[in-house]
């Protein structure tokens, strides 16, 4: 149709189109995606007189469609563990060191311009809700009072926020600004948190070990690990939490799994995160027993026990102790 129409052949581009309506067996979200593509060419058919009602319905249908592409080439890449996807236009790490990558291009902090152009970008993707810069004035420049310095301030930085990472990355809606989330993007986050939840509501425990694993490899340090602003802290805490309790989850399924030694490298991610973490050298304790390894068990078990009573004065647990004389000794 599109080839026809450019070419000036209007008479053939209504016969192709008439011969695709009338067809029972036309797969409609391919022939839906090949119309978005092709829009541009096609577009000149919306006035045609004779197929151009029907050409506008069909033709809105892939609009809606397109727009949901984005978040679909994210749910795919995120579910598909060896479909080959391609990468996001744009690439955010907030576990560790920020980084922000636009076109396969890192953005350093001459495109940012300053270092709270970048801050602020990483607010935006923090809150869910849309905000007003007198809101996002409040939180990230608490210490400017004039609203005329707010406003300056403001369209300084959204201005170089654009220029780096694009111009609808942060839209504006009747006086409130949000991170476009309708953009082919991915952020390590979400897809930590989606990750999650899909090992969560996986029932076959093989698929939620897989799971459990992408979300982890995620996490290359603590969320925005070189800012110490409030709202950075308290995210992280939160993030900490859940990324520990996924190290919990994914030891004892490796247990559970006679996966020893990946259970046991869990473990160790596990103590860098919490030295005092009782269950985590509780499944220690069977995975050692489990190789047969005897004198690492009691090792650990020595390690924990000096831990506790060096640091806090205290002794492991009941249930630690009875692990241990059921597993070492038996």
């Amino acid at each position: 149709m599109a080839a026809y129409e450019q070419a000036g052949l209007r008479e053939q581009a209504r016969l192709e189109f008439n011969d695709l309506m009338v067809s029972k067996d036309r797969p409609n979200h391919t022939l839906l995606i090949a119309m978005y593509q092709a829009s541009f060419w096609l577009t000149p058919l919306q006035n045609d007189p004779v197929i151009g009602k029907a050409f506008n319905s069909l033709l809105e249908r892939s609009r809606q469609l397109g727009e949901k592409m984005p978040a679909i080439r994210r749910a795919l890449r995120r579910l598909a563990f060896s479909i080959e996807m391609p990468s996001a236009n744009l690439k955010i790490c907030a576990f560790g060191r920020a980084e922000v990558v636009t076109n396969g291009r890192a953005v350093n902090i001459s495109d940012w311009r300053t270092q709270s152009v970048r801050d602020l970008f990483f607010y935006f993707l923090d809150v869910q809700e849309p905000l007003t810069k007198e809101q996002i004035a409040n939180i990230l420049w608490a210490d400017i009072e004039n609203p005329d310095a707010i406003k300056k301030r403001f369209k300084h930085e959204i201005y170089w926020l654009r220029r780096a990472v694009g111009r609808n990355v942060v839209v504006f809606e009747a006086e409130y600004y949000r991170f476009n989330r309708d953009l082919d993007y991915e952020y390590d986050v979400e897809a930590f948190e989606l990750y999650l939840k899909h090992a969560q509501q996986a029932q076959d425990v093989f698929e939620r070990i897989g799971f459990y694993r992408k979300a982890i490899e995620l996490v290359d340090g603590p969320y925005l690990s070189e800012l110490d602003f409030d709202w950075v802290l308290l995210e992280r805490e939160r993030l900490g939490r859940i990324y520990r309790s996924a190290l919990d989850e994914l030891a004892h399924l490796y247990l559970e799994t006679n996966q020893l030694q990946d259970c046991l490298k869990i473990c160790e991610l596990a103590h860098a995160q919490d030295r005092f973490n009782e269950l985590i050298y509780q499944l220690e304790l069977r995975a050692y027993a489990a190789q047969g390894d005897r004198a690492s068990g009691a090792r650990i078990y020595q390690e924990y026990k000096s831990l506790l009573a060096n640091e806090l004065g205290l002794e492991p647990s009941k249930e630690t102790e009875l692990i241990y004389r059921e597993l070492i000794f038996r």
